[in-house]
């Protein structure tokens, strides 16, 4: 019998071909024990984005919302630091946002100061003195103290809008 004669359902011995080989109990539990640890560190999209959705990072160069500079407070509780630039607002989210007026700020409570930007004084967490409404500097010491705090904007802020607190006694 030539090659092209043989019955593709035979072997060359005349038995019977089957079709794949039943796998054992055993055979089967050592191959996934095996493939476990890969199983185990998969995650699930949900489980991905509960993780992330409480993070914001920092705005470079944030719009002014109502004329005033928008900082978040990051030494806040429940906050963690999780990258230069990028925290994680905790469970629930939490953000306490001072509202920065933008106003003529001095380092130091006279005229002879060089000015400061809002944005320097909450990325610095300096004392930020101001002339008060009456126009002069003899009138006390009016001044904007922030904590280190970072840079947002009011887009980032809208996925918060339950969980964002705005400080405004500036």
């Amino acid at each position: 019998m030539s090659n092209s004669d043989k019955d593709p359902s035979m072997n060359q011995d005349g038995n019977p071909v089957s079709g794949p080989k039943a796998m054992s109990r055993r055979s089967l539990l050592k191959g996934s024990v095996k493939a476990m640890p890969v199983v185990l560190t998969l995650h699930s999209g949900a489980a991905l984005a509960a993780r992330t959705s409480n993070m914001i990072s920092r705005d470079a160069s944030p719009e002014l919302v109502d004329g005033k500079t928008l900082c978040l407070k990051t030494d806040t509780y429940g906050m963690k630091m999780l990258e230069q630039d990028l925290y994680d607002l905790g469970d629930p989210p939490y953000a306490p946002v001072y509202r920065i007026p933008n106003r003529d700020y001095r380092v130091k409570p006279n005229d002879g100061a060089d000015p400061v930007p809002a944005t320097d004084i909450c990325e610095s967490g300096q004392i930020g003195y101001f002339k008060p409404p009456n126009g002069g500097w003899e009138g006390g010491n009016h001044y904007v103290e922030i904590k280190q705090g970072m840079l947002v904007s009011n887009g980032a802020l809208t996925s918060f809008a339950g969980a964002t607190h705005f400080i405004d006694d500036l």
